[in-house]
């Protein structure tokens, strides 16, 4: 058959090539690296296809790096609104078992900012603060308040 002699041939060449029996009953060619179509496009003077597939690999590249970065912004949405679902049904707990009163008024008044603020980001949230705290140290309170209000569930 052909394409099989064509395999052997550019292998012979440098381009390991693979065969593929295709659905229509056909057999196909391909390389699974694509630099190596992009060379043999450039040895066969055949520019006009050598462009348009490097214009396809940087088209595909750029969707795929906007589908990661899509993805990966679609993801962190969840993961905060997740954590300040979290610390909202905790400090709504401490309130309703009368809790939220016995506790520091640092962790009061992360309480009281979280609740009046529950879409922003943890780095809006320290600095409303007074005096501002960081993300760190207002994480460290949230924690402190899902204990208090888990050790509140407990008892």
């Amino acid at each position: 058959e052909k394409v099989p002699f064509l395999a052997e041939f550019l292998e012979k060449q440098g381009w390991r090539a693979g065969c593929r029996t295709l659905k229509g009953g056909g057999v196909g060619i391909y390389f699974k690296n694509s630099n190596v179509i992009e060379e043999i496009l450039s040895l066969t003077a055949a520019n006009r296809a050598l462009f348009e597939f490097i214009n396809a690999k940087i088209e595909r590249t750029i969707r795929n790096e906007e589908n990661r970065g899509a993805n990966c912004d679609a993801f962190n949405i969840k993961r905060i609104v997740g954590a300040a679902a979290k610390s909202c049904e905790a400090i709504e707990l401490l309130e309703r078992t009368g809790r939220l009163a016995e506790l520091p008024a640092e962790l009061r008044e992360t309480a009281v900012l979280r609740m009046e603020n529950p879409e922003i980001s943890l780095v809006r949230l320290a600095h409303l603060h007074n005096p501002p705290i960081t993300k760190s140290g207002l994480n460290h309170r949230l924690q402190k308040l899902i204990a208090a209000a888990e050790m509140s569930e407990e008892s």
